[in-house]
C-alpha cells in the first residue's frame, strides 16, 4: 500500500543561493499582487505565476510576470508543493518577500531596486 502522492519526473532546481533574487514588499493588507497557479497534483508540476494584478506590488516592481515559474519563495524551495502550500509559504513571509524565479528555462532578474515605496 502506498500512502501520498507518487510524483514522477520531477528536476530539482538550480541552487537557492545560485539565483537572483526578486524583492517584493507587501501591501499593508498583506498583498503581493501575484495569483499562482499549478502545484503537485495540477497539469502544472511547479508554482506558476497566473497573473500580475495591475498596480500590485509585483506590478510596480516590473519582474514577475505571467507564466514565470517560481522556484524558490523566502529560501523555500516549490518543488513539490501544492498551491495551497506555495500560497501559505507568501502567506506567513515577512513583509519583505524574496522569490527565485525562472522564465524559459532562464533565471529572472530583476528589474530594478525597488523599496515598496512607490516612485
Amino acid at each position: 500500500m502506498t500512502l501520498g502522492r507518487s510524483v514522477t519526473n520531477l528536476v530539482a532546481p538550480p541552487s537557492c543561493d545560485s539565483l537572483p533574487d526578486v524583492v517584493l514588499y507587501k501591501t499593508p493588507s498583506g498583498q503581493l499582487g501575484i495569483k499562482l497557479t499549478g502545484g503537485i497534483g495540477s497539469k502544472w508540476q511547479g508554482i506558476y505565476c497566473l497573473q500580475v494584478v495591475p498596480g500590485s506590488p509585483a506590478s510596480e516592481e516590473g519582474s514577475v510576470q505571467p507564466n514565470d515559474k517560481i522556484l524558490y519563495i523566502c529560501g523555500r524551495c516549490t518543488l513539490g508543493m501544492t498551491l495551497e502550500d506555495a500560497v501559505k509559504a507568501c502567506e506567513v513571509a515577512p513583509r519583505k518577500v524574496k522569490l527565485k524565479i525562472f522564465r524559459e528555462d532562464q533565471p529572472v532578474n530583476p528589474k530594478a531596486k525597488w523599496n515598496g515605496k512607490g516612485a
